[in-house]
């Protein structure tokens, strides 16, 4: 079967259902199709409430206060400033500022190391 033959048995059921429960779940799922094009990114799906803890609150908290103060530089910004201190700074080896630098792009990218696997990475460089 090809789209159009889907599209006209769709169609067809639609037009033939007098199921009002059946036609708004489809209307919802048409509704929430049209606003993740618009979003272009998939539905939220909340498996369980994250609760934070008083340090975690504090430290959102002033983040927020720090971007509200204007201190905080961008993404942009940041990593040009790591690039001209890597250059800057000569006690990395070859080696290590390929690893940096490694780093740096993977997190631009999202793929991120958890804390523990960084210190164990750190420790393997020092």
């Amino acid at each position: 079967m090809n789209i159009a033959e889907l599209k006209l048995e769709i169609i067809a059921k639609i037009i033939a259902t007098d199921d009002v429960i059946l036609l708004n779940k489809i209307k919802e799922v048409i509704n929430d199709y049209d606003s993740n094009l618009i979003a272009n990114e998939p539905p939220a799906i909340y498996e369980r409430i994250r609760v934070f803890s008083t340090e975690e609150k504090r430290k959102i908290n002033l983040a927020l206060q720090q971007v509200e103060n204007g201190e905080c530089i961008s993404d942009e910004e940041a990593q040009k400033e790591i690039q001209e201190l890597l250059e800057e700074v000569h006690i990395f080896t070859p080696e290590q500022r390929k690893r940096i630098l490694n780093s740096l792009e993977q997190s631009k990218t999202g793929n991120i190391m958890t804390d523990e696997e960084a210190e164990i990475d750190i420790q393997k460089w020092l």
